[in-house]
């Protein structure tokens, strides 16, 4: 299952799709699935970001991801 970042959240991706979820509601799905006790890993794809961006939607995306967890 994916779940897809809105492109106004993450334009650095490689193939573009309408609609998506904003980090917030990533937070709180991610919250509330991890709270089942059947999540057994997680990855993020399809993430490039153009040079010069100084890296802040990563933090952004590892930011998030770790609030999921805690």
């Amino acid at each position: 299952m994916g779940i897809p970042l809105s492109d106004n959240e993450n334009p650095a991706v490689d193939d573009r799709l309408s609609g998506g979820l904003v980090f917030e509601e990533v937070k709180h799905l991610l919250s509330k699935l991890l709270t089942t006790g059947r999540i057994a890993g997680m990855s993020v794809t399809i993430f490039n970001p153009k040079p010069g961006t100084n890296n802040e939607i990563a933090k952004k995306i590892s930011g998030y991801c770790t609030a999921a967890f805690s």
